[in-house]
């Protein structure tokens, strides 16, 4: 059966409130003064991302996906497959029927860079429409930069510490004006209430 091709028909910058990155012990990296650093560059690496809503066409109706973008990357910082690499949480707690994306890499100028589209069903829409105060959206990497620097650089390898460190969550939350935003992008697409 051949793949329905999908026109993207609206592609929407998002502006999140705050980012975070945390070890996969959820524990978050911290400076020399031990204060919690939320994004982290590692020579050509980072943990900061771009993040976009994006709208395509098909017969079946509009697809709505949550699509962040990370690079470089390579075989040392990339992507976590070996566990649910995505998640949403809503405020405060995990929506655990997130379990459809994409993953897809390509070659550009700088070099390789990381896709992650999440799909937003209906009804995820419609639960993140009722959020009070937060929208998180992480994803799981596998660094070995992160892994061996900063406050990491001290670990054994293959510790539990060395691998909480090379295994972490980096995300972006919206909340206030910028969940609003989201919110007013995503209402269209949600599952019309029953009359």
């Amino acid at each position: 059966m051949a793949r329905e091709v999908q026109k993207i028909t609206v592609t929407q910058p998002l502006t999140p409130t705050r980012y975070f990155l945390l070890k996969a012990d959820g524990d978050p990296f911290k400076d020399d003064k031990k204060q919690p650093i939320v994004t982290l560059n590692t020579g050509r690496y980072t943990t900061k991302f771009t993040i976009q809503g994006i709208v395509r066409a098909g017969t079946s109706g509009p697809r709505v996906t949550l699509a962040m973008q990370l690079g470089p990357v390579d075989r040392n910082h990339h992507l976590n497959r070996d566990i649910q690499p995505t998640g949403l949480d809503l405020d405060g707690t995990a929506l655990s029927f997130i379990n459809t994306f994409d993953s897809f890499s390509f070659r550009s100028a700088d070099g390789i860079t990381e896709n992650v589209h999440i799909y937003l069903t209906p009804a995820t829409i419609g639960k993140i429409l009722a959020a009070q105060k937060e929208l998180a959206v992480k994803f799981r990497l596998e660094s070995v930069p992160l892994g061996t620097s900063g406050e990491c650089a001290t670990t054994v390898s293959g510790s539990s510490k060395q691998r909480s460190c090379g295994n972490p969550y980096t995300g972006v939350v919206f909340s206030g004006k910028e969940l609003a935003a989201l919110k007013n992008f995503l209402k269209p697409y949600a599952s019309p209430s029953p009359s």
